[in-house]
């Protein structure tokens, strides 16, 4: 195991990120397979491929800014990551391509001239794709440290605060009903609370931008997602209730699934064998191990 787990309980995560930390809330037997064995489906995920290079492309463009480059040199910065990025290995469709990546980018970095990001400074830095990690008081049966960990798109001023940056990419329409999925929200919780903890913020909100790719346009729309410190405060003592629970299970090695929660998990014919086969299916089937590190240097 990494850095991440225990030293004294096999499978037992210490520090978690959003991503496990909610594959866990969702179904624990889903984590088990996806966090803790590493398995993942051979056939790339198309979406998560367009969102990794569109924010890798961004962020190329706000550090350019940050170094005082204007907007024809912002976008050309974005374009190399863009026409660099292997996409060979997914299906492209006609939403979710090279060109409407480039499309998305560029018309991004248009839209927001008047009310660009503008990334702090961090160690003579620009604050962007951040990681960061924390403990928060509390510890396993053995004296262990749990805390959280993760990566920030970016720590930036806007018009009246500094706020964490979230970039979003979607099919669906942006509006009151997309912006809602936020609240609640375990990523946008952690974001929250890193940045009061990490890099002492005040309590407040996380700046969403979000992007709708469609075949002809791609649109935009920035909200700020809040929460009070109350709210604050209920989430991470949720948070480490489910670290507990997951310390009961690690001690257990038992990994319960939610049925619930089987409609549309990758796992679900997996689950439907009977468990004397599962394992001969995942090894033998669609899937392969690529294990989750969320401490890994990106």
């Amino acid at each position: 195991m990494t850095e991440h787990f225990s030293g004294k309980t096999s499978s037992l995560q210490l520090y978690w990120d959003a991503h496990s930390l909610a594959t866990f809330q969702q179904c624990p037997r889903q984590y088990q397979y996806r966090i803790l064995e590493g398995w993942t489906s051979q056939h790339n995920n198309l979406d998560l491929d367009f969102g990794l290079c569109y924010h890798a492309s961004l962020e190329a463009a706000d550090r350019a800014r940050f170094a005082g480059a204007g907007f024809e040199e912002q976008a050309a910065a974005a374009l190399e990551v863009i026409l660099n990025y292997d996409l060979s290995h997914c299906g492209v469709t006609k939403e979710k391509n090279r060109f409407t990546l480039a499309r998305s980018a560029v018309w991004n970095l248009d839209f927001y001239q008047k009310v660009p990001i503008q990334p702090i400074e961090l160690n003579g830095k620009p604050a962007v794709e951040i990681p960061f990690r924390f403990e928060v008081d509390l510890e396993t049966d053995d004296g262990e440290a749990f805390g959280m960990c993760g990566y920030m798109d970016g720590v930036s001023q806007f018009a009246d605060a500094i706020r964490p940056l979230e970039r979003k990419t979607t099919a669906k329409s942006l509006g009151e009903y997309y912006f809602q999925r936020f609240s609640p929200n375990t990523q946008i919780s952690t974001y929250n609370l890193a940045a009061k903890v990490v890099f002492d913020l005040p309590l407040g909100g996380v700046m969403v931008e979000a992007c709708q790719t469609a075949v002809n346009f791609s649109s935009f729309e920035r909200r700020e997602v809040r929460r009070t410190p109350a709210q604050i405060n209920e989430f991470l003592g949720e948070v480490k209730y489910w670290m507990k629970t997951a310390e009961r299970m690690a001690r257990a090695q038992y990994w319960p699934k939610n049925e619930s929660a089987c409609f549309l998990c990758a796992f679900k014919k997996i689950c439907a064998k009977d468990p004397s086969v599962r394992t001969e299916f995942l090894e033998h089937g669609d899937f392969v191990k690529r294990p989750w590190n969320p401490l890994e240097t990106r």
